[in-house]
């Protein structure tokens, strides 16, 4: 595609890239086509092609064809007619992609190819195109000027049969084998990081930060409702969690609605302006989450608590707030100034015994599509990034795989479902209900 581009698509001094986070990994498909073009002489001498030691160029046309990353000297002045992004699961931002995207403007026709396999990351560039492509492909968004094709398995399927390699696989026995993928799908019986590996590499879902706890296959599949508004929900009783666990980065408030079977969440997220700057390993994702009004953004470098305080006073409004756990790091003086106005605060220390078995009842309901979520990309991002640490007994305790995969949210969804199952376990007895109790005898 990279050679029609260059040579074949009538467009007067084509720029055509191959394009990774690396040099060495922009070569891959650039070397193959170099390769093309020294084996075919025809080819060479019909259009005046040259491949020479970095570029595949038409002189006569002033079109050539390179390989870009983003350790090049520089990524400005580009004026491409096409590009071929290779991985781009892999690019930690969007510096690349944007560039491409950016400066095709001067083009009467260009094309942008996106060629990769899932990553465990729900946030970034690579996730925004695959939600994209997967809102067109669904029908709930028209846009006649992207093609997407994406292979992988259905939420129902059984990943460990060769039906569903065959989803994932359309070369399978011709350039993947299935012998092969028999063999790590056994490995990723037996191993949870084989078996993340597995999915992510060879059926193309996306499961999250490394090992990550909550099935995000079942999150994006089974639990997302697009029509879910928290609006619908005013006058109904809730339970909102709230972990503050950083005055310099994200604060998290989650709202939990008991629908009788299944729960509803929503969560709204906070951080200060000053960290939406460069440096900050966060930065691509932040900027577009502030952009689409998912982050809370205040004055200054630390959170300003006086817009999370507004928020949860106006909850007290809306809905019927009968219980608002909190971590105590970073929120005891909010607490005490919300108790104040009514509210009520409930201290939840971050402990296996206060998070073991929420966070085991919140993985079982995911699984079985029994929480809703409206597709919040911030809280979608935590709950990937979840990561258990397992003692001898058999306890789990939220982690995380790396400091800039926050999981704030995911905690706050984890205290608020440890006091839904403690209001669960204090019902009153039947006996009581009844009356039977103020019986002779009882």
């Amino acid at each position: 595609m990279g050679l029609y581009l260059l040579a074949l698509d009538d467009e007067p001094g084509a720029q055509v890239y191959s394009a990774a986070t690396t040099r060495d990994q922009a070569k891959i498909s650039w070397d193959i086509a170099k390769r093309m073009v020294e084996r075919s002489p025809g080819f060479q001498e019909r259009y005046g092609i040259s491949p020479l030691a970095h570029s595949i160029s038409i002189e006569g046309n002033a079109a050539f064809f390179k390989p870009l990353s983003r350790d090049a000297d520089t990524l400005e002045g580009l004026n491409p007619h096409g590009a071929v992004i290779d991985e781009l699961h892999a690019h930690k931002t969007r510096e690349v992609f944007d560039v491409l995207d950016e400066a095709t403007g001067s083009r009467r026709q260009p094309l942008l190819f996106i060629i990769s396999t899932e990553g465990d990351n729900s946030a970034g560039v690579f996730a925004e195109q695959v939600d994209y492509a997967q809102q067109i492909l669904e029908g709930r968004h028209k846009d006649e000027t992207y093609f997407a094709v994406i292979y992988t398995i259905d939420p129902e399927d059984d990943w460990v049969s060769p039906e569903a390699w065959r989803k994932a696989n359309p070369n399978l026995g011709v350039s993947v084998f299935e012998k092969d993928l028999a063999v790590r799908c056994g490995q990723a019986q037996k191993n949870a990081a084989s078996q993340s590996s597995f999915l992510i590499k060879r059926l193309n879902v996306r499961v999250g930060a490394g090992n990550a706890y909550f099935n995000m296959l079942a999150w994006k599949e089974l639990c997302y409702h697009p029509g879910l508004k928290i609006e619908d929900f005013y006058r109904k009783s809730c339970i909102i969690g709230l972990d503050l666990a950083s005055k310099i980065d994200v604060a998290a408030k989650i709202s939990l609605f008991d629908l009788g079977k299944d729960w509803a969440v929503f969560g709204r997220f906070y951080i200060p302006e000053d960290a939406i700057e460069r440096g900050n390993p966060n930065y691509d994702i932040y900027r577009g989450w502030a952009d689409g009004e998912y982050l809370t953004l205040t004055p200054g470098n630390v959170i300003d608590f006086e817009y999370i305080e507004r928020d949860l006073k106006q909850d007290g409004k809306n809905f019927h707030v009968t219980e608002l756990p909190f971590d105590p790091y970073q929120a005891t003086q909010l607490a005490t100034r919300m108790m104040a106005e009514g509210l009520p605060m409930i201290e939840v220390a971050q402990n296996v015994r206060n998070l073991s078995e929420p966070m085991k009842e919140l993985g079982a309901r995911i699984l079985s599509g029994k929480v809703k979520h409206d597709g919040n990309p911030v809280l979608s991002w935590m709950m990937g990034n979840v990561v258990a640490r397992l003692d001898a007994k058999e306890n789990v305790y939220p982690r995380k795989v790396r400091e800039e995969n926050k999981i704030d949210g995911s905690v706050a969804l984890i205290m608020a479902v440890s006091r839904k199952i403690l209001a669960a376990q204090k019902k009153p007895s039947v006996y009581a209900t009844r009356g039977l109790l103020t019986l002779p005898g009882f």
